[in-house]
């Protein structure tokens, strides 16, 4: 559960940082992963002691899924389609997991477990896209606040002279 509730978390403060403020979005990143990390830390913490407190956890994986909607009806540099079709996926899988026994039960050969896993698995597929956004030299200077090394591909002709004779 941790490695998909620290990548939720990140993603809930990119979409954020995409909708809202390249700022807030920074500023929120740690104190979200760290929040959800906490709510496994409580969880563990509490089966331990016999009780299995999931309330901050339960806090941590669905405020974020009910919020998601709401920022993406805001304009960003990210594709909403792919970011709709992820959180579907994760709904998806959430809603797997609940219903484990039932899904197993009516198909026999998948249990909802096991459908969690390629539908989590189907959401990060979906996300790998917008990992390959090239933004705009102004934006990526508005949402990371500095400059980044670039590099660009030319051909010089030149004369006996060393004049510049062709340029591509």
């Amino acid at each position: 559960r941790l490695p998909m509730t620290v990548a939720f978390m990140a993603l809930f403060a990119a979409v954020i940082a995409d909708r809202f403020s390249p700022a807030l979005g920074r500023a929120l990143l740690w104190p979200l992963v760290a929040l959800g990390i906490s709510s496994i830390a409580w969880w563990i913490h509490t089966e331990q002691l016999g009780r299995g407190d999931l309330r901050p956890y339960a806090v941590v994986q669905f405020l974020p899924m009910l919020l998601m909607p709401l920022l993406l009806l805001r304009p960003g540099a990210l594709h909403t389609g792919w970011l709709w079709a992820s959180l579907g996926a994760y709904v998806g899988a959430k809603l797997a997991e609940h219903f484990d026994g039932a899904i197993l039960e009516a198909l026999g050969v998948f249990s909802g477990h096991s459908l969690k896993h390629l539908l989590a698995a189907l959401g990060a597929w979906r996300l790998r896209r917008p990992c390959k956004l090239v933004l705009h030299r102004m934006d990526d200077m508005r949402m990371t606040g500095k400059r980044h090394p670039y590099s660009s591909d030319f051909k010089i002709g030149l004369g006996a002279d060393l004049r510049i004779l062709a340029y591509e």
